[in-house]
């Protein structure tokens, strides 16, 4: 299994033309050596288990592309 570090998890809004606001947050962090990389989630999607989810997967990419496998 793949190892991934959080270094900081930021909150966004973003208001579109039409004046609708939406919320994400910005996960930031290292798979291994490599990174730091930042996936952005939905509020309505953030909770722990699938920002594990999510930064397990990212991290198995990645370590396949570093190794070659």
């Amino acid at each position: 299994m793949p190892t991934f570090k959080v270094n900081r998890i930021t909150q966004q809004q973003v208001i579109s033309p039409n004046g609708v606001i939406t919320s994400s947050y910005l996960v930031n962090f290292n798979v291994g050596d490599h990174g730091p990389f930042t996936i952005q989630i939905p509020a309505d999607q953030f909770d722990a288990q699938t920002v594990r989810q999510k930064l397990t997967e990212f991290a198995s990419n990645i370590q396949g592309i570093t190794t070659g496998a």
